[in-house]
């Protein structure tokens, strides 16, 4: 970095900003498409996890009904490992 910063870096480091003020500059500095971005990211997230707990969900109805984990593998998506695991804390 420039040393012409120096200074800079120094003030920083000693003169601490209130956390209010500090959420108020970095919000101000995130741009529309950060803001855009980290929502999109939070969704995918959200999305997949609400898909994965579904996918549970229909694995625990397929072995009540007596399916097989191959079949449900198919069904779910989910490997048999899952299946497995999911079977074992339902018990």
């Amino acid at each position: 970095m420039d040393p012409r910063y120096d200074h800079i870096i120094e003030a920083a480091k000693t003169n601490r900003v209130p956390d209010k003020e500090r959420t108020q500059y970095l919000r101000a500095m995130i741009s529309d498409y950060d803001k855009k971005d980290i929502g999109d990211a939070y969704y995918d997230e959200g999305f997949e996890q609400g898909e994965k707990k579904k996918a549970r969900e229909i694995a625990l109805n397929l072995i009540s009904m007596g399916l097989s984990y191959s079949d449900i593998t198919k069904a779910t998506g989910l490997t048999e490992e899952e299946i497995s695991k999911i079977h074992e804390d339902r018990d």
